[in-house]
């Protein structure tokens, strides 16, 4: 019997420019500067992510989900698995409101929650999960509900 032997691995597909001169995020100032370059001119909802190191160095950025004007679903799933395959030890979530109101839902505070306990388990500290918008405001959902445990 011949067994498929298998390696999976990240590929590169490009960079986005930010601007900011650190490439460290510790919270929502150096990471809404992030977010804002690569979601705040989408007219759908996308959700976005970035994985830290241990010492809070950008590993690396990525899309893990696209929806529709009003909504996206994104797979908790998708999103551990992009941080496991960086070796990520932080993560900062976020997703844009193209409608243009920042007001934080409660299906936003659900997912939030959601991606923590998942992210916890896997020894994966969640940062923040952020909303943007076409103004360039970002809201943090951590201060929102009082803080989350990065680890």
């Amino acid at each position: 019997m011949n067994i498929p032997v298998i390696q999976i691995e990240l590929a590169e597909q490009g960079t986005v420019e930010v601007d900011t001169e650190s490439p460290y995020v510790y919270g929502v100032e150096e990471a809404g500067r992030i977010f804002r370059s690569s979601l705040s001119r989408m007219n759908i909802e996308v959700v976005g992510l970035l994985c830290l190191d241990s010492t809070h160095r950008v590993v690396n950025y990525s899309t893990v989900s696209m929806g529709a004007v009003d909504r996206v679903t994104p797979s908790v799933s998708q999103i551990l698995k992009t941080a496991l395959l960086s070796n990520a030890s932080f993560i900062v979530v976020a997703h844009n409101h193209p409608n243009g109101t920042c007001k934080i839902t409660e299906p936003d505070i659900t997912l939030t929650k959601k991606i923590g306990n998942a992210a916890r388990v896997m020894d994966i500290g969640l940062v923040d999960s952020l909303v943007v918008c076409p103004s360039g405001e970002v809201a943090s959902i951590r201060e929102a509900i009082g803080g989350c445990d990065e680890r």
